[in-house]
């Protein structure tokens, strides 16, 4: 199946978003974590932040790898050397846990801002300007984009369902969490606006917050709920 699958798509229209006419000159490092990841997921990842990223922009994509069974480094380097933008392999002989692979990452990166997402995901035009508008003007916020579902079957974007950040509850005396999805004024879909809790597949934010406020890995081998801890971080 994935052999008939271009290396990109086309994407839905955001000209909404061209009303942001200033010139960023930020550098911005792409930390991706994965662990036995398709290998051709990671590769549409990789061709769609090159081909979508203005490259005065795109410093680096710094890929640390969670002690896979499965090697793909061969291919992937041999398919990273095609491309005009350094991506660089770093890998775990052991499954240290999402939180250690993205805070190393983090660690290494070049960029003034990182953005660290999945290793499956396909960015859309203009996919990175709003983002650092909105640190531009909150220097210590973690930008969080929409993210459109992809249908599993027909592998085209729905709009039926858009997930957003996500709100959040407190519950009996802190003993669990409620949450709830929100989603940007009906009158602006591209407005943005807060939220008290986060995704995990796509963040941005200065490297020297991460350095503060991400969390570290006490969860060892563990994949998942660093999102939660790391909003609990910024909003406390």
């Amino acid at each position: 199946m994935h052999g008939l699958l271009p290396q990109s798509k086309p994407v839905p229209d955001r000209s909404c978003l061209r009303h942001l006419d200033q010139t960023f000159s930020t550098s911005v490092s792409v930390v991706m974590c994965m662990k036995n990841e398709l290998v051709y997921l990671l590769l549409r990842t990789i061709t769609t932040l090159v081909k979508r990223t203005p490259p005065h922009l795109l410093r680096e994509i710094l890929l640390i790898d969670d002690g896979s069974e499965v090697d793909s480094f061969p291919e992937i380097s041999d398919f990273s050397e095609k491309m005009n933008i350094p991506v660089k392999l770093v890998r775990n002989n052991v499954s240290v846990g999402i939180t250690n692979c993205r805070n190393a990452g983090i660690r290494r990166a070049e960029g003034e801002v990182v953005v660290i997402l999945d290793t499956h995901m396909e960015v859309s035009e203009i996919w990175l300007e709003p983002l650092l508008d909105i640190l531009q003007d909150r220097p210590l916020a973690v930008a969080v984009p929409t993210l459109d579902l992809i249908n599993e079957r027909e592998y085209e974007e729905k709009h039926l369902r858009t997930v957003n950040a996500y709100g959040i509850e407190m519950m009996s005396g802190y003993s669990y969490f409620r949450y709830y999805w929100t989603g940007p004024p009906e009158d602006n879909q591209s407005e943005s606006y807060r939220t008290a809790s986060i995704l995990g597949g796509a963040l941005a934010a200065y490297k020297t917050t991460f350095l503060e406020f991400y969390p570290q890995g006490v969860l060892g081998e563990h994949w998942g709920t660093e999102n939660s801890r790391l909003a609990l971080r910024m909003w406390m």
